[in-house]
């Protein structure tokens, strides 16, 4: 039996120091860096807008049970000009990216950088068919829109790393 508990033991530190390994890699795209566990997959991806189209790139690290993703769009000249609120703009952001995941949101706060408006949510949904949890942060750099977002299936999060990730954001 004292073999049985060590060897769980041993698999538990051995599990747990794993992700102490992990290679945090900074990305850079577009004068926006962030840092994350590992090489995203980059993918061009455009938004329909009443006034066209606003064109970005996504990048995506999928780690199992969790996801860590950089979207940033270039809002078409039409909709950048026009003198909508940041708080208009990060409030219809936050309820589609909510939506897109049958969510519901447990906290909403603002907050900002590198003096760019934005607003963090954190709550709950469900995705393929599993239940998940998200922070996700959202931010207004006229005339883009950026979005962090840190996604893991229910009671799977890695707080720590999360916040890394999410507190790693500069916008230049």
């Amino acid at each position: 039996m004292k073999k049985l508990a060590f060897l769980t033991f041993a698999i538990a530190v051995v599990l747990g120091c794993s992700s102490l390994g992990t290679k945090w890699e900074t990305v850079s795209e577009d004068g926006i860096t962030v840092e994350m566990p590992g090489k995203p997959t980059k993918q061009s991806q455009n938004l329909p807008t009443g006034a066209g189209s606003a064109s970005g790139q996504m990048l995506t690290l999928d780690k199992g049970a969790e996801a860590y993703v950089l979207a940033f769009h270039s809002f078409p000249a039409t909709v950048a000009s026009l003198n909508i609120p940041p708080e208009a703009l990060l409030k219809g952001a936050s309820e589609g990216a909510v939506k897109n995941i049958d969510g519901h949101v447990s906290s909403q706060r603002d907050i900002n950088v590198g003096g760019h408006p934005g607003t963090e949510i954190i709550g709950d949904g469900r995705k393929d068919g599993k239940d998940i949890e998200f922070m996700i942060r959202l931010y207004w750099a006229k005339p883009r829109l950026i979005q962090t977002l840190y996604i893991n299936e229910k009671g799977k999060a890695n707080k720590t790393n999360a916040v890394k990730f999410l507190d790693s954001l500069k916008i230049s």
